[in-house]
Protein backbone atom coordinates (compact mmCIF):
# COMPACT_ATOMS: atom_id res chain seq x y z
CA UNK A 1 0.00 0.00 0.00
CA UNK A 2 1.05 3.62 -0.42
CA UNK A 3 -0.44 7.10 -0.23
CA UNK A 4 -0.08 9.76 -2.88
CA UNK A 5 -1.76 13.07 -3.61
CA UNK A 6 -1.57 15.63 -6.40
CA UNK A 7 -2.71 19.16 -5.50
CA UNK A 8 -3.28 21.83 -8.10
CA UNK A 9 -1.96 25.23 -7.04
CA UNK A 10 -2.45 28.74 -8.37
CA UNK A 11 1.23 28.84 -9.33
CA UNK A 12 1.75 25.21 -10.37
CA UNK A 13 1.27 21.72 -9.03
CA UNK A 14 2.69 19.54 -6.26
CA UNK A 15 2.84 15.78 -5.73
CA UNK A 16 3.33 14.18 -2.31
CA UNK A 17 3.95 10.51 -1.62
CA UNK A 18 5.02 8.24 1.17
CA UNK A 19 8.32 6.49 0.54
CA UNK A 20 7.76 3.04 1.97
CA UNK A 21 8.79 0.33 -0.47
CA UNK A 22 6.33 -1.00 -3.00
CA UNK A 23 4.91 -4.53 -2.81
CA UNK A 24 7.80 -6.84 -3.72
CA UNK A 25 6.38 -9.43 -6.07
CA UNK A 26 9.62 -9.82 -7.99
CA UNK A 27 12.18 -9.56 -5.18
CA UNK A 28 13.29 -13.17 -5.66
CA UNK A 29 14.47 -12.26 -9.15
CA UNK A 30 16.69 -9.39 -8.04
CA UNK A 31 20.35 -9.42 -7.08
CA UNK A 32 21.06 -10.23 -3.45
CA UNK A 33 22.19 -6.69 -2.58
CA UNK A 34 19.06 -5.18 -4.09
CA UNK A 35 16.81 -7.72 -2.37
CA UNK A 36 18.44 -6.91 0.96
CA UNK A 37 17.80 -3.18 0.48
CA UNK A 38 14.18 -3.81 -0.43
CA UNK A 39 13.44 -6.21 2.38
CA UNK A 40 14.90 -4.04 5.13
CA UNK A 41 12.20 -1.44 4.49
CA UNK A 42 14.32 1.58 3.65
CA UNK A 43 12.12 4.61 3.26
CA UNK A 44 13.92 7.47 1.50
CA UNK A 45 13.37 7.95 -2.20
CA UNK A 46 17.10 7.90 -2.80
CA UNK A 47 17.22 4.28 -1.63
CA UNK A 48 16.49 1.36 -3.92
CA UNK A 49 12.94 0.10 -3.68
CA UNK A 50 11.28 3.36 -2.66
CA UNK A 51 11.41 5.33 -5.91
CA UNK A 52 7.67 5.61 -6.43
CA UNK A 53 7.84 8.89 -8.36
CA UNK A 54 9.36 8.76 -11.85
CA UNK A 55 10.11 11.55 -14.33
CA UNK A 56 10.68 12.02 -18.02
CA UNK A 57 14.11 13.24 -19.15
CA UNK A 58 13.22 16.93 -18.87
CA UNK A 59 11.46 16.41 -15.50
CA UNK A 60 8.32 18.14 -16.79
CA UNK A 61 6.21 15.00 -16.35
CA UNK A 62 5.92 13.17 -13.04
CA UNK A 63 4.43 9.71 -12.48
CA UNK A 64 3.57 8.39 -9.02
CA UNK A 65 3.26 4.59 -8.82
CA UNK A 66 1.13 2.72 -6.30
CA UNK A 67 0.69 -1.01 -5.86
CA UNK A 68 3.31 -3.43 -7.11
CA UNK A 69 6.97 -2.81 -7.89
CA UNK A 70 6.10 -4.18 -11.34
CA UNK A 71 4.66 -0.78 -12.24
CA UNK A 72 7.87 0.95 -11.19
CA UNK A 73 9.68 -1.47 -13.49
CA UNK A 74 7.78 -0.35 -16.61
CA UNK A 75 6.91 3.14 -15.38
CA UNK A 76 10.04 4.81 -16.70
CA UNK A 77 9.17 3.75 -20.25
CA UNK A 78 5.61 5.00 -19.80
CA UNK A 79 6.55 8.41 -18.39
CA UNK A 80 9.24 8.83 -21.03
CA UNK A 81 6.83 8.18 -23.92
CA UNK A 82 3.48 9.52 -22.77
CA UNK A 83 4.05 13.05 -24.07
CA UNK A 84 3.91 11.60 -27.60
CA UNK A 85 0.26 10.53 -27.16
CA UNK A 86 -1.08 12.84 -24.43
CA UNK A 87 -2.62 15.26 -26.95
CA UNK A 88 -4.32 12.41 -28.81
CA UNK A 89 -7.25 10.26 -27.80
CA UNK A 90 -7.58 8.40 -24.52
CA UNK A 91 -7.36 5.20 -26.56
CA UNK A 92 -3.79 6.07 -27.60
CA UNK A 93 -2.74 6.65 -23.98
CA UNK A 94 -4.38 3.38 -22.93
CA UNK A 95 -2.64 1.53 -25.76
CA UNK A 96 0.78 2.86 -24.73
CA UNK A 97 0.30 1.98 -21.04
CA UNK A 98 -1.16 -1.44 -21.88
CA UNK A 99 1.75 -2.32 -24.18
CA UNK A 100 4.36 -1.44 -21.56
CA UNK A 101 2.42 -3.23 -18.79
CA UNK A 102 2.09 -6.40 -20.86
CA UNK A 103 5.85 -6.76 -21.16
CA UNK A 104 5.55 -8.23 -17.64
CA UNK A 105 4.58 -11.95 -17.66
CA UNK A 106 0.85 -12.54 -17.20
CA UNK A 107 1.28 -14.65 -14.07
CA UNK A 108 3.21 -11.85 -12.35
CA UNK A 109 0.60 -9.26 -13.31
CA UNK A 110 -2.13 -11.50 -11.92
CA UNK A 111 -0.26 -11.99 -8.66
CA UNK A 112 0.36 -8.28 -8.24
CA UNK A 113 -3.27 -7.34 -8.87
CA UNK A 114 -4.54 -10.00 -6.45
CA UNK A 115 -3.08 -7.87 -3.64
CA UNK A 116 -4.90 -4.70 -4.66
CA UNK A 117 -5.00 -1.92 -7.21
CA UNK A 118 -1.98 -0.94 -9.29
CA UNK A 119 -2.40 2.71 -10.23
CA UNK A 120 -0.32 5.56 -11.64
CA UNK A 121 -0.94 9.31 -11.28
CA UNK A 122 0.67 11.26 -14.13
CA UNK A 123 1.02 15.04 -14.17
CA UNK A 124 2.51 17.27 -16.87
CA UNK A 125 3.71 20.58 -15.43
CA UNK A 126 2.56 22.40 -18.55
CA UNK A 127 -0.94 20.91 -18.84
CA UNK A 128 -4.15 21.78 -17.00
CA UNK A 129 -5.04 18.13 -16.49
CA UNK A 130 -3.73 14.98 -14.89
CA UNK A 131 -4.14 11.29 -15.70
CA UNK A 132 -5.03 8.40 -13.45
CA UNK A 133 -4.05 5.06 -14.98
CA UNK A 134 -5.66 1.92 -13.56
CA UNK A 135 -3.88 -1.27 -14.57
CA UNK A 136 -5.77 -4.53 -15.08
CA UNK A 137 -4.37 -7.91 -16.08
CA UNK A 138 -4.61 -7.35 -19.84
CA UNK A 139 -4.99 -3.60 -20.21
CA UNK A 140 -4.74 -0.15 -18.67
CA UNK A 141 -7.67 2.24 -18.23
CA UNK A 142 -7.22 6.01 -18.26
CA UNK A 143 -9.26 8.62 -16.40
CA UNK A 144 -8.60 12.30 -17.18
CA UNK A 145 -8.93 14.89 -14.40
CA UNK A 146 -9.13 18.56 -15.41
CA UNK A 147 -7.31 21.22 -13.41
CA UNK A 148 -9.10 24.57 -13.28
CA UNK A 149 -7.97 27.92 -11.94
CA UNK A 150 -11.16 28.54 -9.97
CA UNK A 151 -11.66 25.28 -8.04
CA UNK A 152 -9.59 22.95 -5.91
CA UNK A 153 -7.84 20.02 -7.56
CA UNK A 154 -7.16 16.93 -5.46
CA UNK A 155 -6.15 13.61 -7.04
CA UNK A 156 -5.43 10.59 -4.85
CA UNK A 157 -3.57 7.33 -5.36
CA UNK A 158 -2.83 4.32 -3.16
CA UNK A 159 -4.70 4.08 0.13
CA UNK A 160 -7.54 6.39 -0.92
CA UNK A 161 -9.85 5.06 1.83
CA UNK A 162 -7.40 6.04 4.57
CA UNK A 163 -9.23 8.18 7.19
CA UNK A 164 -6.55 10.84 6.76
CA UNK A 165 -8.49 11.85 3.66
CA UNK A 166 -10.66 13.90 6.01
CA UNK A 167 -7.78 16.38 6.23
CA UNK A 168 -8.01 17.14 2.52
CA UNK A 169 -11.80 17.15 2.47
CA UNK A 170 -12.00 19.58 5.38
CA UNK A 171 -9.01 21.87 4.85
CA UNK A 172 -8.13 21.99 1.15
CA UNK A 173 -9.11 25.51 -0.02
CA UNK A 174 -12.06 25.76 -2.38
CA UNK A 175 -10.00 27.81 -4.85
CA UNK A 176 -6.39 26.85 -5.60
CA UNK A 177 -3.85 28.38 -3.25
CA UNK A 178 -0.10 28.74 -3.80
CA UNK A 179 2.36 25.87 -3.54
CA UNK A 180 3.99 27.25 -0.41
CA UNK A 181 0.62 27.31 1.35
CA UNK A 182 -0.25 23.75 0.32
CA UNK A 183 2.99 22.07 1.41
CA UNK A 184 1.98 21.54 5.04
CA UNK A 185 -1.47 20.29 4.04
CA UNK A 186 -0.04 17.66 1.67
CA UNK A 187 2.61 16.62 4.18
CA UNK A 188 0.16 16.29 7.07
CA UNK A 189 -2.16 14.13 4.93
CA UNK A 190 0.61 11.67 4.05
CA UNK A 191 2.12 11.61 7.55
CA UNK A 192 -1.17 11.10 9.41
CA UNK A 193 -1.99 8.42 6.85
CA UNK A 194 1.17 6.67 7.99
CA UNK A 195 0.11 6.98 11.63
CA UNK A 196 -3.26 5.41 10.81
CA UNK A 197 -1.82 2.70 8.55
CA UNK A 198 1.80 2.17 9.64
CA UNK A 199 1.98 -1.28 8.07
CA UNK A 200 1.45 0.12 4.59
CA UNK A 201 2.43 3.78 4.64
CA UNK A 202 5.61 5.49 5.84
CA UNK A 203 7.95 8.36 5.06
CA UNK A 204 7.40 11.49 2.98
CA UNK A 205 8.61 13.00 -0.28
CA UNK A 206 7.19 16.03 -2.07
CA UNK A 207 7.80 17.32 -5.60
CA UNK A 208 6.57 20.55 -7.17
CA UNK A 209 6.57 22.49 -10.41
CA UNK A 210 6.05 26.25 -10.40
CA UNK A 211 4.52 27.82 -13.51
CA UNK A 212 5.44 24.97 -15.84
CA UNK A 213 9.08 24.62 -14.80
CA UNK A 214 10.69 21.17 -14.31
CA UNK A 215 9.73 19.33 -11.14
CA UNK A 216 11.91 19.82 -8.09
CA UNK A 217 12.10 17.76 -4.92
CA UNK A 218 11.52 19.46 -1.57
CA UNK A 219 14.90 19.24 0.23
CA UNK A 220 15.46 16.89 3.16
CA UNK A 221 15.78 19.70 5.70
CA UNK A 222 12.35 21.06 4.76
CA UNK A 223 10.87 17.56 4.81
CA UNK A 224 12.29 17.18 8.32
CA UNK A 225 10.65 20.45 9.37
CA UNK A 226 7.29 19.38 7.88
CA UNK A 227 7.48 16.05 9.74
CA UNK A 228 8.07 17.79 13.08
CA UNK A 229 5.40 20.39 12.31
CA UNK A 230 2.89 17.61 11.61
CA UNK A 231 3.73 15.94 14.92
CA UNK A 232 3.26 19.23 16.81
CA UNK A 233 -0.04 19.91 15.07
CA UNK A 234 -1.33 16.43 15.84
CA UNK A 235 -0.34 16.83 19.48
CA UNK A 236 -2.03 20.25 19.76
CA UNK A 237 -5.27 18.99 18.23
CA UNK A 238 -5.34 15.99 20.57
CA UNK A 239 -4.61 18.15 23.61
CA UNK A 240 -7.29 20.67 22.66
CA UNK A 241 -9.97 18.06 22.03
CA UNK A 242 -9.30 16.30 25.35
CA UNK A 243 -9.13 19.48 27.43
CA UNK A 244 -12.04 19.53 29.94
CA UNK A 245 -14.58 22.21 29.05
CA UNK A 246 -17.03 21.75 31.92
CA UNK A 247 -16.91 21.17 35.67
CA UNK A 248 -19.30 19.46 38.06
CA UNK A 249 -20.15 20.68 41.53
CA UNK A 250 -21.04 18.47 44.50
CA UNK A 251 -24.65 18.43 43.42
CA UNK A 252 -23.83 17.16 39.96
CA UNK A 253 -24.60 20.46 38.26
CA UNK A 254 -22.49 21.22 35.23
CA UNK A 255 -20.94 24.54 34.33
CA UNK A 256 -18.48 25.80 31.72
CA UNK A 257 -14.85 26.18 32.70
CA UNK A 258 -13.16 29.41 31.67
CA UNK A 259 -10.97 28.81 28.61
CA UNK A 260 -7.22 28.50 29.14
CA UNK A 261 -4.81 30.32 26.93
CA UNK A 262 -2.49 28.12 24.87
CA UNK A 263 1.13 28.79 25.74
Amino acid sequence: MTMQVVLGARDGVLMATDTKQAALFQSALRRDAERSALETGKVRVTQHGAEKVLFNESKTIAMACSGSDLLIEVGQEIVGSISNVWNGTIALIEELCSQKWKTIPTSERQTALSFGETVALIVDSKKQEALKILFEVEKARVVVFKRRDNQKFVLLGGDITNPAGMILERYAPEAPSTIDRLLSLAAHYILIGGVLNPAGVGGLAIYFSRNGTPFEEVPNEIIGFLVEESKRLDKRVRSSLLRPRVSFDSGGRVSLKPPKRDR
